[in-house]
């Protein structure tokens, strides 16, 4: 017992193993073939003929997140339809699903944030239907922050509640802390100070209850900002220091921590503290983005550099800075920052502050413009959403209304089909009754045409004895009693009666010669009675049903005329039962019937084979005919076995010879 479950445990392991390794060979052959397209996209058309649907479906799934994070628009739109397209084909949802995905995250990048949405929600609704529930709160989750993006904060903060209760059905702290932290900034935004502060307060305890010091340092970070945004500068100096004292910080999360560095020295800033230590940390922050790609945070550091010299009087550096920052701002299509830049520069630079107040109303009124015509076009997307997602409810409404009425309507048919294949199949039994009847009759008569031809046979045999014994025998008696007594005799005349005694012999020879031919001729005759009753009703059989029937019988020096009768009705009726069968069901176009006996003379074997459709021999219901023919079978003390494959079937019975004992 206890080697047998180590067995198992290894033979569990090596399955794993190999199933490991398989996955990782297919794993290894998409990426060299990603690689190739990458190095060589002409190569593409040539390799994607040769791969299986699974193989492209992968491949174009690689490749899609691959241009996704390369900001490659052309390619990834080309190998995400790819991955679309292919998924949807095969029915793979929970693919199609990740292909919305990838689109969402790509639309989201390039600030086609109802698009986004839109994708998000597709997403969305594929991973619901097939439960699963990280997947699905991890979709309203992100369309929560496209709509916080687009200003829809109401309908930010719904769907993003409706992540969190998700979340909290699979205890995901992760996921929840994520939710706070968007619920903290959409009423920061909203200026609701008490509820954004609740909010993150409650991220930061999740960041604890998973020890995560990253997280930790960051709701630290993002509490900060919102009390320096409420002029609270001390408890937002205390709270990024706090988040300054994870020691690996710097080493793990650099654009963290020069947020936390710039946050603490413009607080300080805002203080009124000075000492050159400000500037300092505002520079280190500023040189981390720099060297990140952070554009944002960029421009923010250009921002409170340039309020930096402002506050210390060096008005000609900060208006540098700040002029560079709107080339930069403008670059990176950041109006917000844009905007600070240029009241800055309108409140540093009387002579031409005429002029950025214009700009920056135009800007405004560019962006509010924007904002009202992505809001409308959202508001669209948002809308069609909500009618397609109401059409398919009702569309799901409907088909559960034709799923019922179709099983119903198919129970009743059913219930038609199976009362009147009862009807039917009782009329089948009756004329099989009938029919059996009808053979029990005939048989019976060949039987009896059998019997006849046996006594037929006896009487031959005792007229032949007679024969021989009234005739053959008395003349060799009295030819023998002649020869001897010419023995010791010579002479011409006892040479001429010796010769005519011989000449006698002769002729008796010859009567015994046609006496033994009479019997052979006779015996075969009857010998053929029992075979010929198979013979004829195969013949029978051929000729009413059109399909060739050949027989073969090989018994050696064994007579089945011999066998009783008793058997002999047994065999033709399964010999019988097996060739109906072969009509009614097999769909054949020919059989082949053998009968054997060994060459020890111990069994006779019955082989009914045929070329037809064949049957599950296990699963198939046991009828009256299949039974019979078992019955008669274990009558004769014998064995009956059924094989069965398409396009040939074997019926074989194989008989003990040991009656006569």
């Amino acid at each position: 017992m206890k080697n047998g479950l180590i067995y198992l445990f290894f033979l569990l392991l090596s399955m794993i193993a190999c199933d490991r390794i398989s996955s990782n060979k297919t794993v290894d052959r998409v990426d060299i073939i990603k690689q190739k397209i990458i190095d060589e996209p002409r190569s593409k058309h040539t390799v994607w003929k040769s791969l299986s649907d699974s193989v492209k479906i992968e491949l174009a799934s690689e490749l899609s997140k691959y241009y996704r994070k390369q900001k490659d628009s052309s390619n990834f739109y080309s190998w995400n339809s790819q991955f679309l397209y292919l998924s949807q084909i095969n029915g793979n949802s929970i693919e199609t699903a990740e292909a919305y995905w990838d689109r969402a995250n790509f639309n989201e990048y390039t600030s086609h944030l109802d698009s986004s949405y839109f994708y998000f929600i597709k997403a969305f609704e594929i991973f619901e239907v097939f439960g699963d529930q990280k997947h699905t709160a991890s979709m309203l989750y992100s369309a929560g922050i496209v709509q916080r993006n687009l200003k829809d904060y109401i309908g930010g903060e719904v769907t993003t509640i409706d992540a969190i209760r998700i979340y909290e059905n699979l205890n995901d702290n992760r996921g929840l802390y994520k939710c706070y932290n968007s619920l903290g900034i959409i009423h920061n935004n909203l200026n609701n100070f008490e509820l954004s502060l609740s909010y993150h307060s409650i991220a930061l305890e999740k960041a604890k209850e998973m020890s995560d010091l990253n997280l930790i340092a960051a709701s630290k970070n993002n509490l900060a900002v919102i009390y320096r945004e409420h002029h609270d500068y001390e408890e937002s100096i205390r709270l990024a220091k706090e988040g300054l004292q994870w020691d690996s910080i710097y080493q793990k999360d650099r654009e963290l921590y020069a947020r936390l560095v710039d946050n603490l020295a413009y607080s300080q800033l805002k203080l009124k503290k000075k000492g050159k230590e400000i500037f300092d940390a505002l520079e280190e922050a500023r040189a981390i983005r720099d060297s990140l790609g952070d554009d944002s945070g960029l421009s923010v550091s250009n921002i409170h550099i340039g309020e930096y010299h402002i506050e210390n009087g060096n008005i000609s550096r900060a208006k540098a800075i700040l002029r560079d920052e709107l080339i930069h701002a403008k670059k990176n299509s950041s109006a917000s920052d844009l905007i600070h830049a240029l009241d800055l520069l309108g409140q540093i630079d009387p002579e031409n502050s005429q002029k950025y107040l214009q700009r920056r109303i135009a800007i405004s009124d560019s962006l509010i413009d924007i904002e009202r015509k992505t809001q409308n076009k959202f508001a669209r997307t948002q809308y069609e959403t909500n009618k397609v997602i109401a059409n398919n409810e009702q569309l799901a409404s409907e088909k559960k209304l034709i799923i019922i009425s179709g099983v119903i309507g198919l129970l009743l048919v059913s219930l038609i089909y199976f009362l009147n294949m009862q009807r039917i199949r009782v009329k089948k039994l009756r004329l099989e009754r009938a029919q059996v009847k009808s053979n029990e009759d005939i048989y019976q008569l060949l039987i009896s045409q059998q019997n006849h031809l046996e006594e037929g046979r006896r009487l031959e045999k005792n007229r032949m004895s007679k024969e021989l014994h009234d005739s053959v025998l008395g003349k060799l008696f009295g030819i023998r009693f002649l020869l001897s007594s010419l023995n010791g005799q010579q002479g011409q005349a006892i040479e001429k009666q010796r010769e005519q005694y011989l000449k006698d012999l002769e002729n008796t020879e010859e009567e015994i010669r046609e006496i033994s031919h009479g019997l052979r001729d006779n015996n075969e005759v009857l010998k053929t009675s029992f075979y010929q009753i198979i013979q004829n009703f195969l013949e029978e059989r051929k000729a009413i049903y059109s399909f060739n029937i050949s027989l073969s019988i090989e018994t050696g020096t064994f007579d089945l005329n011999e066998i009783p009768i008793s058997y002999k009705i047994n065999i033709f009726r399964i010999l019988q039962e097996a060739i109906f069968n072969v009509e009614k069901y097999a769909k054949a176009t020919g059989a082949k019937v053998s009968i054997n006996v060994d060459k020890n003379e111990k069994y006779i074997t019955l082989e009914v084979e045929d070329n037809g459709v064949g049957f599950d021999v296990d699963t198939v219901k046991k009828g009256i005919g299949l039974t019979n023919i078992k019955e008669r079978t274990q009558e004769m003390r014998g064995s009956f076995n059924i094989t069965s494959l398409p396009s040939q079937t074997i019926v074989k019975i194989i008989i003990p010879i040991y009656y006569e004992s």
